[in-house]
């Protein structure tokens, strides 16, 4: 049976051996987290010319803004924008899809918010050869038998301009869901993204290339 002086020695080693075991972890905690600092530093001054997690649009927090989304597309659309690309934007946009319809392009129309005689859409772009229809959602659902009016406005639409093909109803979501109307074809917020990322090597404005692909790959980083 175990003494009073054994039980002693034996509690003074389980304690000393308890203070390593701690001084050691402690230790290796302190090195991780000197290690992380290192590297966090040599991370941070490695991306000072590319900040790469910046977006202007992320920082006023209009990532899920409907409104902001549908501007900019439009902005794009049109060929008398702001960023002077021209149809560059459009024509990338037809090509990836494949809607092959054939426009001038300096003499196509792009409007925002059109009211038709049973609904408002986003964005409506057109000529005397094609209409383009597309409706943008990003958070908020489909509203009561949205698709349908809209639908019914396009082809109203379509009617007073004799336009009887190139008739492109787009329901543009961030995951490309399929509205409730069958009419409309459904396109993801990523599958916008790629049909101007290879637009971005065109763009001859730096400072107008650096604001759409900060867009773009906004846009990519919305579908996970």
């Amino acid at each position: 049976m175990m003494d009073l002086k054994d039980y002693r020695d034996l509690l003074k080693r389980y304690s000393e051996l308890q203070r390593r075991l701690v001084n050691h972890k402690m230790q290796q905690f302190n090195d991780l987290i000197n290690n992380y600092q290192e590297w966090f530093e040599i991370y941070y001054n490695k991306n000072k010319p590319l900040a790469p997690n910046f977006n202007p649009l992320c920082l006023l927090n209009l990532e899920f803004d409907e409104l902001t989304h549908s501007k900019i597309l439009a902005w794009l659309f049109d060929p008398y924008g702001t960023h002077n690309q021209g149809d560059l934007f459009f024509k990338y946009f037809l090509s990836y899809f494949g809607f092959n319809v054939e426009y001038n392009p300096r003499n196509y129309k792009v409007k925002r918010e059109h009211s038709g005689n049973e609904s408002i859409i986003d964005i409506l772009v057109y000529s005397r050869g094609f209409v383009f229809y597309i409706e943008n959602k990003t958070l908020s659902p489909e509203g009561c038998d949205q698709t349908a009016r809209e639908y019914r406005d396009l082809r109203r639409f379509s009617e007073a301009l004799n336009i009887k093909n190139n008739i492109f109803p787009i329901f543009l979501t961030l995951h490309g869901v399929k509205p409730e109307n069958e009419n409309w074809e459904p396109i993801s917020y990523y599958q916008l993204a790629q049909a101007f990322k290879e637009s971005l090597n065109e763009i001859q404005s730096d400072y107008v290339r650096l604001f759409v692909g900060s867009w773009v790959s906004l846009l990519k980083s919305m579908e996970v």
